[in-house]
């Protein structure tokens, strides 16, 4: 269930690309656990997965097999958003998705992001970058970027600012193929929420379950701009 940015992306795109064929990485990430609000403060929530410290994709990772972790995690969604204006509209949909896990991290991942993205009326096609890579699965990077941009049929590329998306990226090569690059600089919105002082880059489920149908134009508050030629 990952931050506001990245469905700001997604609601402005006619097709979003899905990794799923890149590597885990090794460090803490956001792709097994993501940020809420408690009545002590931002708290992680987080799906235990076995092999984190091998080189694996994220397709491979697996969820640890002790189903207890799913208790956990919907009991502390439960207690840090009892009082919100939204949560018996949207939280046994969260419920349903956790509790029919497989031990396939992935797949978990799709279905909440897919679920999600539903609630806030995208019409965004999602498709999982192992798809479109079926016959090159060797490429990575900036390669692996551009073979993406041409299998989908791409004439506009929103990428976000930070130094890891814009080192994939090879202007020259845009111009070329007449694919239009646009920054997305996003600014993250306020919005009403539980808890004491507001906080930024949380899970968009703190958004939904406070805002309910104005998350989508909560989220798509600010512009994306077209990259310098």
């Amino acid at each position: 269930m990952p931050w506001l940015g990245y469905f700001n992306k997604l609601l402005r795109s006619d097709v979003f690309v899905l990794f799923d064929d890149v590597q885990f990485p090794r460090a803490k990430t956001v792709v097994n656990r993501v940020l809420i609000k408690a009545p002590q403060g931002p708290n992680w929530i987080t799906v235990p997965v076995t092999d984190k410290g091998d080189l694996v994709s994220i397709r491979d990772v697996r969820i640890a097999a002790d189903p207890s972790w799913k208790r956990k995690v919907l009991r502390t969604l439960g207690l840090s958003y009892a009082r919100a204006p939204y949560v018996k509209r949207y939280l046994p949909g969260v419920t349903e998705i956790i509790e029919s896990a497989g031990d396939e991290l992935w797949r978990l991942n799709g279905a909440l992001i897919t679920w999600l993205a539903q609630q806030l009326g995208s019409h965004t096609r999602l498709v999982y970058s192992s798809t479109l890579c079926a016959d090159r699965p060797e490429l990575t990077g900036t390669e692996k970027i551009q073979h993406l941009l041409k299998a989908t049929g791409a004439t506009v590329y929103i990428s976000g600012e930070t130094v890891g998306s814009q080192r994939h990226l090879d202007l020259e090569w845009f111009q070329k193929e007449g694919i239009r690059l646009e920054w997305q600089h996003f600014q993250h919105p306020r919005y009403p929420q539980l808890h004491g002082a507001f906080e930024e880059r949380l899970s968009i489920i703190d958004l939904i379950l406070n805002c309910g149908p104005q998350s989508r134009s909560i989220i798509r508050s600010e512009s994306t701009e077209a990259a310098p030629g």
